[in-house]
């Protein structure tokens, strides 16, 4: 009888187990399918000029607030830290120009690659080459596309990143462990904060300027920035800002 009882507990409770983890399991696939939706809404995709102009002008934004705080945490001597935001205030102003280059190409029914776009807005070394393409471009509307060697210029990505973990991460260096208040000194938080600020507050008008072409038709376009720019202004304003 006893046995019997103990059979007949141990059913219940196996049941009882095998609903709790179907129902655990109904939850979870249904998180998941959530998720899923989410992740696919996220995708930047088929979008009107406007939209993305209007993305365009939040990166700049974003920008600003961000060398602002990093000024406000340079001057309260947190190096590291302030070094971190004044990059990704660069990379925030890159993004920008992404989307404006895409907004151009909408704008003369070209043809998006939506999903190599979305690879370059979340992808640190594609916006850290935006961020010499615009450093490019600052040059060459300042005279000073001379005073540098653009294949060093681009060869530097993988430098800027790293230095970009530095500021964030501890790290494993020469047989030791180093954290970024050691790598990142008063010097180099000042360097980047500068290069940071000279490039928003200058080439946030530049870039700005754009918003110009929703409210032109194709010849004033053409009138305005000249033939070659309708024929690939992805060459417009990739290789004349230096990539290739």
């Amino acid at each position: 009888m006893a046995n019997k009882a103990f059979k007949s507990d141990s059913q219940r409770l196996a049941f009882s187990l095998r609903s709790s983890i179907a129902k655990r399991r109904s939850h979870l696939n249904a998180a998941l399918c959530l998720l899923r939706n989410i992740v696919t809404q996220s995708k930047i995709n088929n979008l009107k000029p406007e939209k993305l102009a209007e993305g365009a002008m939040k990166c700049i934004i974003n920008a600003q607030e961000l060398c602002q705080e990093a000024k406000l945490l340079h001057e309260h001597e947190m190096y590291s830290r302030s070094y971190a935001l004044s990059h990704f205030a660069r990379e925030e102003l890159s993004k920008a120009l992404m989307l404006y280059v895409a907004m151009i190409k909408v704008v003369n029914k070209g043809k998006i690659d939506w999903k190599q776009l979305n690879r370059q807005f979340r992808d640190h070394k594609e916006k850290i080459e935006h961020d010499k393409a615009l450093t490019y471009w600052y040059l060459k509307l300042n005279g000073g596309e001379n005073e540098f060697n653009e294949q060093e210029l681009f060869s530097g990505v993988e430098f800027a990143n790293h230095r970009k973990n530095e500021c964030l991460y501890v790290d494993w260096q020469e047989g030791g462990f180093v954290s970024p208040s050691q790598l990142i000194t008063k010097e180099l938080s000042h360097r980047n904060l500068n290069i940071a600020g000279i490039k928003v507050t200058h080439l946030s008008e530049q870039l700005l300027k754009l918003n110009k072409l929703l409210e032109l038709d194709r010849k004033s376009v053409q009138a305005l920035f000249g033939k070659e720019f309708l024929e690939d202004p992805k060459g417009f304003m990739f290789e004349r800002c230096g990539l290739k």
